[in-house]
């Protein structure tokens, strides 16, 4: 869609993260691809890797979390804060999702 708009935070099966803005059809890197101790990799196996992302949206700042800890701050006015909230879960993965809350601070 041409009018999309959106900040993402991905985190992949080797211990690192990302995070990006998608205008319209161009994107843009904030956070390359990191690696970060507290994201659980995945070890190719059966057992799952449970891993808990968090964003906290504060009047200046947005903070990214991975299990409880802070793998990322950025300046809120290079990240689309406000809006709408969602999931997008690529395809090839099993994923298991229990609990979506967004709080108003």
């Amino acid at each position: 869609m041409p009018t999309q708009s959106y900040t993402y935070f991905l985190i992949r099966k080797d211990a690192r993260f990302l995070i990006k803005v998608r205008q319209g059809t161009e994107t843009r890197t904030l956070v390359p691809w990191t690696a970060h101790a507290a994201i659980v990799p995945h070890d190719g196996t059966k057992q799952a890797a449970k891993n808990v992302l968090a964003v906290e949206a504060g009047g200046e700042t947005v903070d990214f979390y991975v299990n409880g800890q802070k793998v990322h701050t950025l300046p809120r006015v290079q990240v689309q804060a406000d809006g709408v909230v969602g999931l997008r879960v690529n395809h090839h993965l099993n994923v298991h999702i229990t609990t979506l809350n967004v709080t108003p601070q």
